[in-house]
């Protein structure tokens, strides 16, 4: 060992002060590994035969490669058998020297790498469509079934008072009923609503506010208004449901409006919907935007209200508040809702 430390220390020390043109180290070992080119392995030979301290170096080499060589050779206390050596030799791939099979399986595994980047799409388009069916049925976002419309029945309504200043109101018969135990409008039944009193009516998913004094009624598909404010706000379906007023007819053909019956006019406004208007005097006007309308007691149509004409009918279509103890028969809501 400390002929071969000495040895090293020598060798460096001419290789330090080779030549310039000299191969250096690294050169002299690919040159006895057998790894320079053909040509390179010609000069580095030429340059050996006219080179005295090279092939000194070249020969130095070789005893210290063959001195590492012996010396690790007897730090081993077991030699591999030529069987381990081969079965080890059989494992290296050496670049170049595939086997036929290994070409092969590789060739293949080429092929499945690329083919399976040509159905990239439709894998992708797969997962997200079941993604998409995955989280939209969930028991949360599983459709309902949407509950039939309630049908639209005058008969079935129902009263709700707004504001009950305690009074009492007036039925047909000159009947005294008090708001609060008024629960439901009968059929063909003339209600007057007291002073200040204003009531809900629900009828389905619609409803009806009534203030102002009004004077209605309620038929099997038909509202009579003879006096008093009215707002509507109807629900789908209502086929077939009118609202008389002594100067025209209201066909409900959309959603919210208002109806205001006085003495010498009529004011129909629109919120939201359409709604058909036919006069007394036969001509018929649609509203399909927001806004109002007048009709005066010959049914004609205004933008604006009406002047106050010398009717003498005109005073039938607004009842007077009497005495609950003295009820005067020309005021009597039957008698009012009858007048047109």
């Amino acid at each position: 060992m400390k002929n071969l430390s000495q040895g090293l220390t020598w060798f460096f020390q001419k290789s330090n002060a080779m030549k310039i043109n000299c191969p250096d180290s690294v050169e002299l070992q690919d040159y006895l590994d057998h790894n320079l080119s053909l040509e390179q392995r010609k000069d580095c030979e030429q340059h050996l035969k006219n080179c005295a301290d090279c092939r000194q170096r070249l020969e130095t080499f070789t005893q210290l490669y063959q001195a590492g060589g012996d010396y690790a050779a007897q730090q081993l206390s077991v030699k591999p058998s030529p069987r381990q050596i081969e079965s080890i030799m059989n494992r290296i791939k050496l670049p170049g020297k595939k086997t036929q099979d290994s070409a092969k399986n590789d060739l293949i595994s080429q092929f499945l790498a690329n083919f399976k980047w040509l159905f990239a799409p439709a894998f992708v388009l797969i997962f997200t469509a079941i993604f998409l069916l995955l989280t939209k049925s969930g028991p949360e976002n599983i459709p309902q079934p949407r509950p039939f419309a309630k049908q639209f029945d005058l008969q079935a309504n129902v009263v709700e008072p707004i504001f009950d200043p305690g009074t009492i109101l007036k039925t047909s018969g000159d009947q005294q009923i008090k708001l609060s135990e008024f629960s439901r409008v009968p059929l063909n039944c003339a209600v007057q609503l007291p002073k200040d009193a204003m009531i809900l009516i629900r009828i389905a998913d619609s409803q009806m506010k009534l203030n102002d004094e009004a004077v209605f009624s309620f038929s099997e598909k038909e509202m009579k208004l003879a006096a008093g404010h009215a707002m509507i706000e109807l629900n789908p379906p209502h086929s077939g449901f009118i609202i008389k007023t002594p100067f025209a007819e209201v066909t409900p053909l959309g959603t919210r409006f208002s109806i205001e019956v006085k003495k010498h006019f009529i004011k129909i406004e629109l919120e939201e919907g359409q709604i058909a208007i036919t006069g007394k005097s036969g001509i018929k006007r649609i509203l399909s935007k927001p806004g109002h309308v007048f009709v005066n007691p010959d049914g004609q149509f205004s933008n604006r209200i009406p002047q106050a004409q010398s009717n003498p009918t005109a005073s039938e279509y607004r009842p007077e508040i009497h005495n609950h103890q003295a009820p005067i028969d020309n005021g009597s809501p039957q008698r009012i809702l009858d007048s047109f």
